[in-house]
């Protein structure tokens, strides 16, 4: 009875995830672990990974999910079990870490495990990580071979998923990178095309890292229409990384327009705009559960602040 029970739970989360629905996800995921403990050695190895590697995905209780993946990393080598979201879920603590390195090891062990199973899905949800941690650690080429891959993936699944959508919006991210010909048009159709799919936890992602190039390219006033948008949609899934990115770039945006030449009204318009937004959301971002990735824009842009006379 409890193995059919536990397997239920485990197809919710994995409905919920498909959906989008990460409330229900996260919630699913805890209640699986309080009736795991009466199932067999083999169904429990199989829902702590499965907890835990939904935990890591939402990235909202990253402490418990590196907690839930351990134990079922080691009840895995006691039984001889090896599964894909074993790697893949320690794969994304490792990147929320920042272990950059080992993450890449991990979700490469992933994919492996995807391929043999011809899980399409799971394909395209590790690929979609090994495409973030080249983009977050600035080698935007080597995001590239990942982005196509999940295209190509995608291309084989059936259905109306948003992974097609995901692929060109990854690969047209690393060009715009890399400042290739075109990469701002494509860019614009690939957004366009994620909220048309309505895939808004990916379109925060697309929207942040863009921003955060034009930020780098001098561009404040398109960071900021950018950064506007992904902080919306990081709302809108409530997801704490994404949010507090978003929030630190279009800070950064605005104290950059205030640099730029223009009217005094103009300027102290701006720095009240971003007063009112550091008082109105900074209370509420709690670093303690926010990504490495995260927890540096948030750090760089209180710096910022500091070092601004906003009222002026």
């Amino acid at each position: 009875m409890w193995d059919e029970e536990a397997t239920g739970f485990e197809v919710l989360m994995v409905l919920n995830y498909e959906r989008n629905d990460f409330a229900r996800l996260q919630e699913h995921s805890l209640q699986a672990v309080e009736i795991l403990r009466m199932a067999s050695p083999l169904v429990t190895t199989r829902m702590l990974t499965s907890s835990g590697s939904c935990l890591a995905e939402i990235g909202r209780d990253m402490v418990r999910a590196e907690a839930l993946l351990t134990e079922a990393q080691a009840q895995a080598a006691r039984i001889g079990y090896e599964t894909t979201d074993l790697y893949s879920g320690l794969g994304c603590v490792r990147m929320y870490a920042g272990d950059y390195d080992e993450a890449r090891v991990l979700l490469h062990r992933a994919y492996q495990l995807a391929q043999q199973e011809q899980d399409h899905w799971r394909e395209c949800c590790i690929l979609i990580y090994l495409a973030r941690v080249e983009l977050e650690t600035d080698r935007p080429a080597a995001a590239l071979p990942y982005s196509r891959a999940i295209a190509c993936v995608a291309a084989q699944m059936q259905g109306q998923g948003s992974e097609a959508a995901v692929a060109d919006a990854l690969t047209a991210l690393a060009q715009y990178r890399l400042q290739e010909p075109d990469a701002a048009l494509q860019l614009e159709q690939a957004i366009a095309q994620l909220q048309q799919v309505d895939n808004k936890r990916m379109l925060s992602y697309v929207l942040s890292s863009a921003a955060q190039a034009d930020l780098d390219g001098d561009r404040p006033g398109l960071a900021a229409q950018r950064a506007e948008a992904a902080l919306a949609a990081a709302q809108t899934v409530n997801q704490p990384s994404e949010f507090a990115i978003a929030w630190a770039l279009l800070l950064q945006s605005w104290l950059q327009l205030t640099e730029q030449p223009a009217a005094a009204e103009t300027v102290r318009a701006f720095r009240q705009q971003t007063h009112n937004l550091a008082q109105s959301h900074q209370p509420h971002i709690d670093s303690a559960i926010l990504s490495r990735h995260a927890r540096a824009a948030v750090d760089r842009t209180k710096r910022l602040i500091q070092a601004t006379p906003l009222r002026s």
